[in-house]
C-alpha cells in the first residue's frame, strides 16, 4: 500500500486514551486496532508498541482507494493493516476494529486476505484466520473490549 500523508503532525483525537486503556489491559497481543471517527479511521501505526502507545503512534486515514492501494493520511507514522480496517468499516455498524493474535499471526496487507475476512466476518463478530490471527469488530470500543479474549 501507497501512502500519501495530508499532514505530517501529531493526532489530537479523544478516542486515543481509550484505545490505550484497552491496549494496555489486554492479554492479547495487538497487530492493528482503530476506531471510526466521523468519515476517517483513527488507526494505530505500523511502529506501535501497544503496552505503551504514544499519541505519536496514531493516524488518521481520511480516504482508501483499493483500485489504486492508495491512502490518505494525516499523521506522523504509517498505518497498519489499513486495507482490512478500510474494508471492514464499510459496514456501517461497525466503530471498532482490533487486529490480533495470541500465538503466531501476522498482519494482513493484501486486498484478497482482506476481502476473505470481511467475508468471514458477515455472520459474526469475531474470525479467526489461519496463520493471520484474530479480527474482532464492534459497534463501539467498549463492546471490542469486550471480545478481546485469547
Amino acid at each position: 500500500m501507497k501512502t500519501f500523508f495530508i499532514s505530517k503532525e501529531e493526532i489530537k483525537n479523544p478516542l486515543i486514551n481509550e484505545i490505550k486503556k484497552i491496549c494496555a489491559e489486554s492479554e492479547a497481543k495487538f497487530l492493528s486496532i482503530s476506531t471510526r471517527y466521523g468519515k476517517r479511521i483513527l488507526i494505530a501505526s505500523k511502529n506501535a508498541e501497544f503496552s505503551k502507545l504514544s499519541d505519536e503512534n496514531f493516524a488518521e486515514v481520511v480516504d482508501y482507494n483499493p483500485v489504486s492501494n492508495v491512502a490518505l493520511v494525516i499523521g506522523i507514522e504509517e498505518p497498519y493493516d489499513v486495507v482490512l480496517h478500510w474494508l471492514i468499516y464499510r459496514r456501517e455498524e461497525i466503530n471498532a476494529i482490533a487486529h490480533f493474535i495470541c500465538n503466531e499471526g501476522k498482519c494482513i496487507e493484501d486486498i484478497k486476505t482482506a476481502m476473505d475476512a470481511v467475508k468471514a466476518l458477515k455472520d459474526s463478530n469475531l474470525v479467526e484466520l489461519k496463520g493471520y490471527g484474530r479480527i474482532v469488530v464492534g459497534r463501539s470500543l467498549k463492546e471490542l473490549k469486550e471480545m478481546l479474549k485469547c
